[in-house]
């Protein structure tokens, strides 16, 4: 299994993040030029305003609208 503490995300330098999209059990993030990730697992998103954690992919789910045009 890797080491999903090193992942390399360098190719979202950038990105700008023009949709989120939700599903039973996947949030789907759509960057410009094509660029998408999908996340199936718990996230902790961390802002200046706080930690919040989406382990179900509906809760708190207003919480990542902030990322869009980000």
């Amino acid at each position: 299994m890797k080491d999903q503490g090193n992942i390399d995300l360098s190719f979202l330098v950038g990105q700008s993040m023009v949709q989120i999209c939700f599903g039973s059990y996947q949030i789907q993030f759509n960057f410009s030029e094509g660029v998408s990730l999908s996340a199936e697992s718990r996230m902790i998103l961390i802002t200046s305003g706080g930690a919040f954690e989406f382990s179900q992919p509906y809760k708190n789910a207003g919480k990542l609208l902030m990322l869009l045009e980000a």
